[in-house]
């Protein structure tokens, strides 16, 4: 008698499951772990709840309030605020491990064949948990009836809590758009395909709405520890979120122009270190850049040790961090808007220093002198993200902004030029020798010869790149004669291996295959692996986005703009809770209800 569809279906689903065998300990412990915590909280909160909130709201809202009062004893904060916050500090740290899981996963390893694997599991968990602490902090808010945020309809909407559960919305819709994309254009392993971008984005602007979450709460608000600390750990978690977009450049696998990392460097290192300097006063900077490496070196630790997956190299921080705190020495006597200029020009100059040189001792690939326009474009967005950084910090410390709306929407401007000054991509025009040589199993030796002989003099990268066969190898091309390269170790090939010459220097981004398996799911036939190959060079993602497929333009079209649009109307609910954290400042520090003008909202109180 065959199975049934259900039955089938199920039987499928374990398999997929069960392929993943030890890996799923880790998605146990994280959800354990959860568990206690929320039971210990709820246990405290049961001693200390108030007597008006017990036998409300049915056992869910008991729970909750419970779990609530629970995170105020210990932190010292409002409910819903402590709540929230702690909901968001354990959901950004799955995502963050999920996400380093991820990405080096289909390094090494290649595309899921099962939606639920444990990195996506990490993932959906993180993002959701984002969206979990705006519900959170919304619902306690509520309940409680707090004098914060915006009234909607009977909800009382803490303004950190609108960003977080606009991040959640996001992160969530962009797990599931993902699947419907990759059904209609193939599996794209990179991190830079509107879906993914919108689970990176939702991640990483959500410590900014933490950020509000605690303003709200008062000044000087939380027990002592907390002031100290926790706010060391968000302005951590912040820096840490900004640098999300960058590592695919730790990894060595960038898919970009090099000519975008130090630009991205730069944005976060202005804003996150800058704000951190504002909110924890001297050495701010430093303090927050310790967090970052200590968050740095545990997924890293991870990565290495209990995932087995490539471990990425991550930027210090520390030039910059030191350049900030020495301009916020020499500049104290001065208006914000120069303090915060004086620490960007801080950023552009001992900070691009130290990436400099960390880049020739740790990254992947080291800067050659050709980046040197592109680390002026980032020098002058470091500028521009020091002067955002610093008017965040000062409004979610309770003070003046101390920047014009002209002066916001021209360091806004900056941002988005020096973001798209290195987009555009070209293919280089040369002509391509490789050469293969058996030296054992699986293995060859690889001669590149390139016609002209200059065109990889100075370039960004050239190297060969082997990845997908349970591991990655990123081989530098070393001269051997005029225009004639060779690798130092044996590449791997056969089995599951795609291996490619790769030239990246400026905006040309260029590929040569060695050797890539056929894959039938795409009808791809397998890239033989010859003694020798002669080609111009192709566009990079020609290659290493083979798998992408040709499909309707109107899915791209739709899923782009509402991706567009999603990411647009997250960033304008934090900023949005950003000027209204300022507008309701008050000398004495009272809360106050904002009521936005809509018809169907309640009037103020």
């Amino acid at each position: 008698m065959e199975p049934t569809s259900s039955s089938a279906a199920l039987e499928q689903l374990w398999q997929g499951f069960a392929q993943f065998g030890t890996d799923w300990w880790y998605v146990a412990v994280v959800l354990a772990t959860a568990a206690v915590a929320f039971a210990w909280l709820a246990t405290v909160g049961t001693r200390t709840a108030a007597p008006d909130h017990e036998g409300t709201g049915g056992r869910v809202g008991r729970a909750l309030d419970r779990f609530g009062d629970g995170a105020a004893h210990v932190t010292g904060l409002p409910a819903w605020s402590a709540a929230g916050l702690l909901v968001l500090l354990g959901a950004l740290l799955i995502a963050y491990a999920g996400f380093i899981w991820d990405v080096s996963w289909h390094i090494d390893i290649g595309r899921d064949e099962f939606l639920l694997s444990p990195p996506h599991v990490y993932l959906l968990i993180g993002l959701t948990g984002i969206g979990a602490a705006g519900v959170v902090a919304t619902a306690l808010a509520t309940r409680s009836d707090a004098q914060v945020g915006w009234r909607v309809r009977r909800w009382t909407v803490p303004l950190g809590a609108a960003g977080l559960l606009a991040a959640g919305a996001l992160a969530v819709a962009g797990f599931w758009i993902d699947e419907f994309w990759h059904s209609v254009y193939g599996l794209d392993v990179t991190m830079w395909s509107p879906p993914h971008l919108t689970m990176i984005s939702s991640a990483v602007f959500s410590p900014l709405a933490g950020w509000l979450l605690l303003t709200e709460s008062g000044k000087g608000a939380g027990q002592p520890w907390v002031r100290r600390h926790g706010r060391a750990v968000l302005a951590g978690a912040t820096l840490v979120s900004l640098s999300a977009w960058q590592l695919e450049f730790d990894l060595g696998v960038p898919f970009w122009q090099q000519g975008y990392q130090p630009v991205l460097l730069a944005l976060a290192a202005g804003f996150a270190l800058t704000a951190a300097r504002v909110v924890l006063g001297r050495g701010g900077a430093l303090l927050a850049a310790g967090h970052f490496i200590v968050l740095r070196l545990l997924g890293a630790a991870m990565a290495a040790g209990a995932w087995e997956v490539s471990v990425p190299r991550f930027p210090l921080y520390l030039g910059a961090a030191v350049a900030i705190e020495i301009a916020f020495h020499l500049a104290r006597d001065r208006g914000p808007v120069a303090t915060s200029l004086a620490a960007g020009a801080g950023v552009a100059t001992l900070g691009m220093a130290e990436f400099w040189v960390w880049s020739q001792v740790v990254a992947h690939h080291p800067w050659q002198p050709g980046l040197l326009p592109f680390v002026a474009v980032a020098a002058v967005a470091g500028l521009a993200a020091a002067v955002l950084g610093g008017a965040f910090g000062r409004v979610v410390t309770h003070r003046p902004a101390g920047l014009s709306t002209a002066g916001l929407l021209a360091a806004l401007a900056v941002v988005a030029v020096s973001a798209a000054l290195p987009f555009p991509r070209t293919t280089p025009e040369a002509d391509v020798r490789v050469l293969t040589t058996p030296v054992g199993q699986d293995r060859v030796d690889v001669v590149v010869e390139v016609d002209p002989a200059d065109i990889a003099v100075g370039a960004d990268r050239w190297e060969v790149f082997a990845w997908q066969g349970d591991g990655r190898q990123l081989l530098p091309l070393r001269p051997a004669g005029p225009g004639r390269y060779v690798t130092e170790e044996p590449v791997a090939v056969g089995g599951d291996w795609k291996a490619m010459v790769r030239l990246a220097d400026g905006p040309r981004l260029g590929a040569v295959p060695i050797a890539m398996p056929a894959d039938p799911e795409y009808d791809l036939p397998a890239i033989e692996l010859l003694e020798v190959r002669e080609q111009p060079f192709q566009f990079q993602d020609e290659l290493m986005l083979r798998e992408q497929q040709d499909g309707p333009t109107w899915p791209a079209v739709a899923g782009s703009l509402l991706i567009t649009g999603m990411i647009v109307g997250l960033l304008g609910t934090v900023i949005g809770g950003v000027i209204a954290a300022e507008r309701r400042r008050r000398p004495d520090d009272e809360s106050t209800t904002i009521v936005l003008p809509a018809a169907d909202l309640e009037p103020q109180r």
